[in-house]
């Protein structure tokens, strides 16, 4: 349980912190842009897992599933966000339970008792964002907008980033720690 832990930890930070309005931008632009987001992925999750060049295999497996999910949502966007940011988020989040069933020994850096409590606080973000998607899709609707609604639209990405950061600086942190 704690190779799925530390394999979604990673996705929570890379994707949603660490994927900035930039990244954002230049995942939308083509293959390259997609390569530069996973790259990222790839990097934070070498970080959390140990002896990750023993893991080079793992690590190229998950770039590719998350390059292709990536694409191909690109590549087919819906008149609605949300819908597609779950789906993605479930085949991302399936992808990680998989290669943690197929290397279930794979050493992880963070130990049980930080791990989980850190995955449990890089949902927020992912929370946050998942409204906000949520909140501009209702937003886009011809009927009137319910004020909350307006509030989240334009409020509740920044409050999501500023939490990531403090969540990326905790991981990295931790993680420092956890090598020493």
């Amino acid at each position: 349980m704690d190779v799925w832990a530390t394999l979604l930890l990673a996705h929570l930070i890379a994707d949603f912190p660490l994927q900035t309005n930039w990244v954002f931008k230049v995942k939308t632009q083509g293959s390259w842009g997609v390569g530069v987001h996973v790259g990222i992925h790839l990097l934070v999750t070498a970080v959390l897992i140990k002896d990750h060049l023993a893991y080079w295999h793992v690590l190229l497996v998950l770039g590719v599933a998350h390059f292709i999910t990536d694409w191909v949502k690109l590549r087919f966007p819906g008149r609605l966000q949300t819908p597609g940011f779950i789906v993605d988020q479930i085949i991302h989040w399936l992808t990680l339970l998989l290669i943690a069933i197929a290397v279930p020994t794979m050493p992880v850096l963070l130990p049980t008792w930080l791990l989980y409590p850190i995955l449990a606080l890089t949902l927020i973000p992912a929370l946050l964002t998942c409204l906000w998607i949520l909140a501009n899709d209702l937003r886009n609707q011809p009927t009137p907008t319910w004020p909350p609604v307006e509030w989240a639209s334009q409020h509740l990405l920044r409050a999501s980033q500023l939490i990531g950061f403090a969540l990326v600086i905790l991981v990295g942190t931790s993680s420092l720690l956890a090598m020493l």
